[in-house]
């Protein structure tokens, strides 16, 4: 089960660094919890995916998904609401728990839906580890509030020097959602 958290180092942290302006300039409902080692559950609403199923925890034993589940946030952003704009430069990678967030990208003054994400996708990710612009406007569709799992720039960083190990794998777990999107591009 997801447990809220005192107002302790980690949530100072989190309102100090820029994703504050993120969550004020998005329109996110709330801040469902932070997500905790000694809270690990992921009860989340039906069809909501389990860690192992999400592909940034895959090969992790249960130990490791708790470790690096505690460098995430979950929260609950409204429909309509833009979760980044294309050109914004990254400041985190979300995981989708429920509802769905579309990719829009304009070009040439058209803007084009170019994927759906649902429970269980990643993005952000490609920009976020590439130092390189949003490639578009991710906005949560439908009717429905979308729960995300969010690991932002400084979460990262703190897990760089806090277990080299898990941030290891975490970047090949990454290099491989990325290769499987990319092939699945081509197709």
């Amino acid at each position: 089960m997801w447990g809220f958290h005192a107002l302790g180092p980690r949530f100072a942290r989190y309102l100090t660094s820029g994703f504050r302006n993120w969550v004020s300039d998005n329109l996110v409902t709330k801040m469902l919890s932070y997500c905790s080692s000694d809270n690990f559950e992921l009860n989340t609403t039906e069809g909501s995916p389990d860690l192992g199923e999400l592909s940034l925890f895959g090969g992790l034993s249960p130990e490791q998904q708790r470790e690096l589940l505690g460098y995430t946030q979950r929260i609950s952003v409204t429909p309509g609401a833009k979760v980044f704009k294309q050109g914004d430069l990254p400041e985190a990678l979300y995981i989708v728990l429920s509802g769905r967030v579309e990719l829009i990208v304009e070009r040439d003054g058209v803007a084009t839906l170019e994927v759906s994400y649902h429970a269980g996708d990643t993005f952000g990710e490609t920009a976020y580890i590439g130092i390189q612009v949003q490639p578009g406007t991710a906005m949560v569709a439908g009717e429905q509030a979308a729960d995300l799992l969010v690991l932002d720039r400084d979460a990262l960083l703190q897990m760089q020097n806090e277990s080299l190990f898990l941030f290891a794998f975490l970047m090949m777990n990454i290099g491989r959602e990325a290769s499987r999107k990319y092939h699945q591009s081509l197709q």
